[in-house]
């Protein structure tokens, strides 16, 4: 994969999926901040949107030295005062990112591995021509080294061996044990409208069943976009089980029409509920 080299004229970048969009806009470095908070301020109302970019590198045998994100900090920091309604960050990251300004933005865009048409998507997306529904599979921390202060045993280890303290808090599961409020939990995404869940329905069977329960609910698009959804349901064990809470056992992605409802169900196997 090291040696791939598609072509320089068939990658698109943000900047070129805004041309292919035919926007009218400007692109600003970083050090062109007083010149794009000056241009920004005279267009008034026909500012649409202010994007910035960040993102983060990776590659194959090594660590990232740090996950907090730079670049979008200062551009962000500096127009948040007049036109925080209208930031639209952009992250392109390989994993789990620190987003240090994202309560200063309206929205944020994150895209992982998006490929070579990566600009022309991701401008159709912020101009509305495609409808988002992806769900994060990963939780967006607060702060850098945030789930329990990892020490030099667990990373990056001693004398060879890692040692896993953090036993089944993992993740999201471990927000969730500790009870805290991560940036962005697991699972969460936004779309082009709202939905309404109503009716759940949990229905159990004999314990001799492949089948532990199942969970029925009504899901409403209450907006005016046809949307997909990513359904999802989290199980939580008695205290004496000794497991995380609410832990992901389920789900399913549907797509449903503007001001209609679509009857979902989701069957529990009894593998998803043992514990050992």
């Amino acid at each position: 994969s090291g040696h791939v080299d598609p072509g320089a004229q068939k990658v698109f970048t943000v900047n070129d999926g805004l041309h292919d969009a035919g926007q009218d806009f400007k692109w600003y470095d970083n050090h062109q901040l007083d010149e794009a908070l000056t241009e920004a301020t005279n267009m008034g109302d026909a500012l649409q949107a202010i994007i910035v970019c960040d993102g983060a590198g990776a590659g194959e045998s090594l660590d990232r030295p740090r996950i907090t994100l730079k670049v979008h900090q200062e551009p962000v920091s500096r127009f948040s005062e007049q036109f925080r309604k209208k930031i639209v960050i952009i992250v392109t990251a390989p994993g789990h990112v620190v987003i240090p300004q994202h309560g200063n933005a309206a929205s944020i865009l994150l895209s992982f591995f998006p490929g070579e048409q990566a600009g022309l998507g991701l401008a159709d997306v912020v101009f509305g021509k495609h409808v988002p529904g992806g769900k994060l599979p990963i939780t967006i921390p607060n702060s850098e080294n945030e789930l329990g202060n990892f020490d030099q045993e667990q990373y990056p280890g001693t004398d060879g061996k890692v040692v896993y303290k953090e036993g089944l808090h993992v993740g999201y599961r471990w927000y969730n044990a500790k009870r805290i409020r991560p940036a962005f939990h697991f699972g969460h995404g936004l779309t082009y409208t709202t939905f309404k869940y109503t009716d759940a329905l949990v229905e159990t069977f004999p314990i001799d069943s492949s089948i532990a329960a199942n969970v029925s609910f009504s899901v409403t698009n209450t907006g005016d976009r046809i949307a997909s959804e990513v359904v999802q349901v989290y199980v939580t064990y008695p205290r004496d089980a000794q497991e995380p809470p609410r832990q992901l056992k389920a789900f399913k992605k549907i797509v449903v029409a503007a001001g209609q409802t679509k009857q979902v169900s989701l069957a529990l196997p009894v593998r998803a509920l043992q514990i050992w």
